[in-house]
């Protein structure tokens, strides 16, 4: 099967020409609205494909693109090139996060839409990991100095980045970058350093409404303040799950707990009832109203966060009739989309849709009204799969996302 270069080369490659594997030549350009075109170029010099033994078509026979020629300090290298469109920012982070077993999760590239002093800006950051080699990745040889010079000199990665209303800054190592136009150069050094740039980038003036959406994510992240900071205490939660960062942030802002002051339980499923707990306690803290859920005589521990729900709209008067049975997705979605005011959820790109969830599906608009804003994003091939009960790692995400309008897309 042919694989794209984009989702490998942008999210895993980069990290190997740093070490010395290949060079590389991204180049995008964004247009007004977002959607743009990204043209990679992957290369080897001539002399190493020859070294290895084998031609150029085979060393690139499972890429799409084109066998294309180049020059790089008057040594030929040759190489494959591929243009791909994407429609939206949203789509391009996507695009990224496709998983291919070239992947390399040390080394990131993200892409985030945004105000800045009045301009729709997107801010590219790109973070390339210390790497080090070991076990079977090691290879000892001796060489002079000079020697090593050539190897690193056999090897380039260049990235240029195009926006139509300029470059608004660029931070990272002064000596590696350059602006010149409308366009954001920079030309990598074959180490093996931890290196991070983030370019930002205009694309147009931004409307009022977008300015709206803004002011409205920034009064969102302060009512949300850290009351607490997360002390690595759960020790089933690794540093390299994919909810930790999000966990991290649903622990500051007081809004999960662990099963135990050492576990969080991850793969633990939800009841209604605790959804229905995460939901009022948000929005108690949105309004700041002080509520203190006390619960009265003959009461269920979570009767006084249901009166609350329903007093606030987050759900309807008799909409579950067992709050003790798990909760599955298109449930939490119901009780997430209604748990803050209606401005705290606008879109962020284009609408999306779920196969598995139909038009005549009762959970439609909030499902969609939750992607649409880039709180969820489904669970793979077009499918949201409503039906599967939430895992605590699933619902600390949830939370981050609706808090943090900045951890969207």
């Amino acid at each position: 099967m042919k694989k794209k270069l984009l989702a490998i080369v942008v999210s895993a490659a980069m990290a190997l020409s740093l070490v010395g594997c290949m060079a590389e030549e991204l180049s995008m350009d964004f247009q007004k609205d977002g959607s743009g075109s990204a043209t990679i170029g992957v290369y080897m010099a001539d002399e190493f494909i020859e070294a290895m033994g084998t031609t150029p078509e085979e060393m690139f026979e499972d890429q799409e693109g084109t066998i294309t020629k180049k020059t790089y300090d008057g040594k030929p290298y040759t190489g494959i090139v591929e243009t791909q469109k994407f429609n939206s920012v949203s789509e391009l982070n996507s695009i990224l996060e496709e998983k291919s077993e070239d992947a390399d999760a040390s080394s990131s590239v993200t892409f985030k839409e945004g105000i800045e002093n009045g301009k729709k800006a997107v801010t590219v950051t790109m973070d390339f990991a210390e790497t080090e080699a070991s076990g079977d990745d090691t290879i000892s040889f001796d060489a002079s100095a000079s020697d090593i010079e050539d190897i690193q000199n056999m090897f380039h990665m260049t990235v240029d980045l195009t926006f139509p209303g300029g470059i608004s800054r660029v931070a990272g190592d002064k000596s590696m970058y350059t602006i010149k136009g409308n366009t954001a150069h920079i030309d990598l050094n074959v180490t093996n350093e931890a290196q991070t740039f983030t370019v930002v980038g205009v694309l147009r003036d931004a409307t009022g409404a977008e300015i709206k959406v803004e002011e409205t994510a920034k009064a969102i992240e302060t009512k949300f303040a850290n009351v607490a900071s997360y002390d690595g205490r759960f020790q089933d939660v690794p540093d390299t799950a994919w909810y930790k960062e999000s966990l991290v942030r649903a622990y500051n802002i007081g809004s999960v707990n662990g099963t135990s002051s050492t576990t969080y339980s991850p793969n633990a499923h939800l009841t209604r009832a605790q959804v229905i707990v995460m939901a009022a306690r948000l929005r108690s803290v949105y309004d700041g109203d002080g509520e203190q859920f006390t619960v009265q005589g003959g009461q269920t521990w979570y009767s006084p966060y249901v009166e609350y729900a329903i007093k606030k709209g987050i759900i309807t008067e008799g909409k579950f009739d067992n709050y003790s049975a798990d909760a599955n997705r298109a449930e939490m979605a119901y009780v997430f989309a209604n748990a803050l005011p209606e401005e705290c959820y606008a879109g962020i790109g284009n609408e999306k849709t779920f196969s598995d969830v139909p038009t005549t599906d009762s959970y439609y608009t909030a499902i969609t009204r939750l992607a649409n804003a880039g709180i969820v994003n489904g669970t793979g091939e077009g499918k949201y799969t409503p039906s599967a009960s939430v895992t605590r790692a699933q619902a600390a995400v949830f939370v981050a996302r609706l808090t943090t309008p900045a951890a969207r897309g």
